[in-house]
């Protein structure tokens, strides 16, 4: 395709009365230098609708035209943004063409090259999603990632506290694997004898109720602390003793001062919750 069929420009305006998802692009030496919102003609987007990502507003796009004239009035599609490195998916303006010969800054060092970041970029044979902050979901050969809060600054990898889940297949065993992994889980239900709003529009669970759940919902059990427990108390149950009829059991014994002296606290995961 010719250059006079694409060009730059500089994303300024993302409004749309219509949901088109098309956005407003001033084109350095095609559009006037004073302009108006309102005169610059839309630019619909190339990528299917069913892949959403727009833009920022100072962000750089290419803009494509079907003839050279149409850049005055005519159609206008986009495809972008352009960013530069992986570090910058949360915004890039002015660096981002500076891969190309028209860029006006260089490349920053790369973040691979730190052994601090391993982990948080994609590696070549990796398909993903990258959000514009600290997630993505990663389809590995045998592994799918989902992961939100991989890292610190879009660079140096978050090895505290990230959350994920891990779907894997062992293609040696023939087993596959979930893994859960956060802070705190909850495991919640519409249908659930505590009900909870589950459903806003903008949140799915906002603060408030996200606060209510972690006071109101039911801590899940460890089950072998639970087992540990049921069979201090069947031991305790089945083979106390009593000094004489209607007077208490000889707490001397052994398996009841286990049961007595056994911390209930235990048997509660604190970090899990159902509803």
């Amino acid at each position: 395709m010719s250059l006079n069929y694409l060009k730059f420009g500089i994303v300024i305006s993302l409004s749309d009365n219509f949901d088109g998802d098309r956005i407003k692009v001033h084109i350095r030496g095609v559009d006037p230098v004073n302009y108006q919102i309102d005169d610059l003609p839309y630019a619909f987007p190339l990528l299917p609708k069913l892949f959403y990502v727009k833009p920022k507003i100072g962000e750089t796009v290419l803009v494509f035209v079907q003839e050279p004239s149409d850049f005055n009035g005519g159609d206008r599609f986009f495809l972008g943004p352009i960013i530069s490195q992986p570090h910058k998916y949360e915004i890039d303006t002015i660096g981002a063409r500076a891969f190309l010969k028209s860029g006006s800054l260089t490349p920053e060092p790369a973040p691979s090259m730190n052994p601090e970041n391993r982990g948080v970029q994609l590696k070549n044979e990796d398909v993903g999603i990258i959000g514009r902050g600290s997630t993505d979901i990663v389809a590995k050969p045998n592994e799918i990632r989902l992961r939100a809060g991989k890292s610190l600054d879009l660079r140096k990898l978050n090895k505290e506290n990230p959350s994920y889940i891990q779907v894997k297949h062992n293609t040696a065993t023939n087993k596959g694997s979930v893994n859960i992994v956060s802070n705190e889980i909850n495991l919640l239900s519409h249908n659930g004898v505590d009900k909870f709003n589950l459903i806003d529009p903008e949140f799915l669970i906002n603060d408030e109720e996200y606060k209510k759940i972690i006071e109101k919902a039911h801590v899940l059990p460890f089950g072998d602390v639970l087992i540990e427990f049921i069979g201090l108390f069947i031991k305790a149950f089945s083979s106390h003793v009593h000094a004489y009829n209607g007077l208490p059991p000889d707490l001397k014994q052994i398996e009841l001062k286990n049961l007595l002296s056994f911390e209930l606290d235990k048997i509660n995961s604190k970090n899990i919750r159902i509803n």
